[in-house]
């Protein structure tokens, strides 16, 4: 009945590294990737497809009021872990298993990720035309942002929140 922390979503730590190869001397390709170790964050487009019954985890739900077995939420006080028949409409549309209007728990996930932030690939020119028109050298360079992310997190993307700069998350009832 009380509202209390369920989640962090400060990271443990967070790096970079950067790296630059160069190739015959006018050939670089270069990458940057990021490290964010750690932190929680809620997964809200996880909650709305639950609520909606959308979600993968509750075709075995859809039907008449179905009832299906689920394990309770695991991080919340007595009983965690038990297993209890519920009825789809009451648990998922008004009840602890909606993203709006139970307690959110089940949607809090480990937001930690790696990141291929930048990869570019550059070439320089030194020709003397280049010279004629005011430049010692010309760089042509292709490069792609925010490539991969390599994450848990089921949602979008770990570094977006609905909420903003909080967790998003409330409580979860004993």
């Amino acid at each position: 009945p009380d509202d209390r922390v369920i989640g962090d979503p400060n990271p443990d730590w967070t790096g970079s590294l950067r790296s630059t190869f160069t190739f015959f001397r006018k050939l670089r390709l270069s990458g940057l990737l990021d490290v964010k170790h750690g932190g929680d964050m809620w997964n809200g487009t996880k909650g709305a497809l639950y609520y909606f019954g959308a979600h993968a985890d509750t075709d075995a739900s859809h039907g008449a009021g179905a009832d299906t077995v689920f394990a309770t939420c695991e991080t919340c006080g007595p009983g965690a872990g038990t297993e209890v028949t519920l009825n789809w409409q009451t648990w998922y549309v008004g009840g602890a298993g909606s993203g709006f209007t139970g307690p959110s728990t089940q949607f809090v996930e480990d937001a930690g990720f790696v990141k291929l932030r930048d990869l570019s690939l550059s070439y320089t020119w030194d020709a003397g035309w280049l010279q004629r028109i005011g430049f010692n050298t010309l760089d042509l360079t292709l490069s792609g942002r925010n490539l991969v992310t390599w994450t848990d997190y089921t949602g979008i993307d770990p570094e977006s929140n609905l909420t903003g700069q909080t967790l998003g998350a409330r409580s979860c009832s004993p």
